[in-house]
Order: structure tokens, then sequence, then C-alpha cells
């Protein structure tokens, strides 16, 4: 498998956190993190890394090959050929699992909103308490979400070119994220987790955001 030029960060996870057996990867997975990020943070919580964190303490073989943090700092976690059940912990999800490379956008996901303030995290208290940008989309019941950083997009084409390129992976992009259809797969070289998992609300994606990787060169299929 060829290497990688692209310039990363490497985070260490232990072996409990996926799985070492080398297969063949066809396809990319976008996922949000459903994280604390900067935006959310409290004072005992400011690490970027929180995320990768959790995953070394959970050890469910839950991981994420790469993980794109909110300043655009791009985290490599489990080597390419090694695989994780991103998709889900079910059997009939492990042969999407072996095949797939998953890459995770740090974000809080859905939001309430109540007094004219954002929460996460399903909490409307203190500590939940999201001071970052908002944008608006009706799935899955909710109707408010945190929005992305432009870097952290730009990032994202980044990886997604370096990945496509170096594993034969079409630059062919589900245009709705959210929308459960696993036969996306194999029209579309880069999928949400939404298009394979009916349980999964990561990851919507603004029109800014999927404007931006269309005019990168992603090519978005129905």
């Amino acid at each position: 498998m060829s290497t990688s030029t692209l310039a990363t960060e490497s985070f260490e996870l232990g072996h409990k956190s996926y799985i070492s057996g080398c297969t063949t990867k066809t396809n990319i997975v976008l996922h949000g993190s459903f994280s604390r990020t900067k935006y959310s943070f409290t004072a005992a919580q400011s690490s970027e890394t929180c995320l990768m964190q959790n995953w070394n303490i959970m050890a469910d073989k839950n991981a994420g090959h790469y993980v794109i943090g909110r300043n655009a700092n791009i985290y490599s976690c489990v080597d390419e050929e090694f695989w994780t059940n991103h998709a889900g912990a079910h059997k009939k999800f492990a042969e999407l699992n072996k095949k797939t490379i998953a890459v995770y956008l740090c974000n809080e996901l859905y939001l309430e909103k109540e007094n004219s303030k954002y929460y996460a995290f399903g909490f409307n208290k203190p500590h939940n308490m999201y001071k970052g940008g908002v944008f608006e989309h009706s799935a899955m019941g909710y109707k408010y979400w945190a929005d992305y950083e432009e870097a952290q997009i730009a990032a994202l084409v980044e990886l997604l070119k370096d990945v496509s390129s170096r594993l034969n992976i079409p630059l062919t992009m589900a245009r709705d994220t959210l929308k459960y259809n696993p036969s996306l797969i194999s029209k579309a070289g880069i999928v949400g987790c939404g298009n394979l998992n009916d349980r999964s609300f990561s990851l919507p994606l603004p029109a800014w955001a999927t404007n931006k990787l269309e005019l990168a060169g992603l090519e978005l299929v129905d």
C-alpha cells in the first residue's frame, strides 16, 4: 500500500481500539464525532483530542482511521490496512467495516435551542452550552446543527484526495450523507455513515460545505 505524503499528526491508540487484520479498502465513510470541541469545552475538558482519548478508554474497536479537528489538524489513528467497527458493531456491518476507511470530523452535531442559546448532547445545562456557528437542517427529528470550520472542510478535501488517489477510491460522494441507502456505496466512493446505518445521524453537511467539496472536484451523486 502506498505511503501518504499528507501532513498528519499521529495519535496512538491501544490495540483494543481496532482490528489488526489487513483488508482492501474500496470506500471512505464520513462521520461526525458527536464530541466536545472548542465551542463546548468546560474548564476541565480543553483538549481537541477528547474523541480519540475516549476511543482508548472504551476499547470497543470503534475508532476511526482519521480525525479532522476544528483547527484543521488531521490525526492519523489507525493504519489504513486495519479496520474498525465504525459503521456499527453488529455482524451485519462486518463486511462494510472491513472495506472502508473511517474519517471523523470533530463536531457536536445536533443542538437544542432555548432562550436564544444552543445546547449540545441532549441536555440543556450550562456545561453543555454551545458557542459556535449553527446551521439549520431538518433531519432525524432535529433542526439545529453545529457548523464546521472552512479550514476543517479544506482539510477534509486534502485528505479525501490523498486517500482516494493512493487507494484508487473514486472521488464521488453521496449528496445526502444522511439518507439511508446502503446501495450508494456501490455508486459513490465516499458516503456518510447515515447512508449505511439507519440509526446513525452523522454526518449532515451545510450547503456551503457541500459546495466547497464540489468545487474542489468531488462529484456528488444521488
